[in-house]
């Protein structure tokens, strides 16, 4: 076996070997088809062969309805832990962007009294030249 099919080999081993549910569901099959050869080759008379039927039909509805009944429940409880699971990520999402909100609006508030005290400095320094360059820079923020 090269190692290209080895690979291939490997991995479908590992999937069928990962689930057990459908190995299960192969034995309950094999199981049934077995049972039912057994009922026709096996020399009954013809009211007993339906007898026998009829308690082999009804134990698979039985059988099937118990794993319906199973699967639901199973779905049910995944379907309540994936819905919480999911509200916890959304609440965790929204903290964290209020989180940052609140970091850009702080480093907003921050850049805009450092431009406006580095524009006081400069005009203290300079001096004004105009009156109107107060009330315009007053409108930029």
């Amino acid at each position: 076996m090269t190692a290209i099919n080895r690979n291939q080999y490997d991995n479908k081993a590992t999937d069928l070997a990962g689930t057990g549910h459908s190995g299960l569901l192969y034995l309950m099959v094999g199981a049934g088809i077995g049972a039912a050869a057994a009922l026709l080759l096996a020399p009954k008379s013809g009211a007993d062969l339906r007898g026998d039927l009829t308690d082999l039909a009804q134990r698979g509805y039985d059988q099937t309805t118990d794993l319906a009944r199973r699967v639901k429940e199973q779905s049910t409880g995944v379907y309540n832990t994936v819905r919480e699971k999911a509200g916890d990520v959304l609440d965790l999402a929204g903290s964290k962007a209020s989180d940052a909100k609140a970091q850009v609006d702080k480093a907003v508030d921050k850049v805009s009294d450092e431009t406006s005290s580095a524009l006081h400095q400069l005009e203290t320094k300079f001096g004004r030249k105009d009156s109107n360059a107060d009330h315009k820079s007053s409108n930029t923020f």
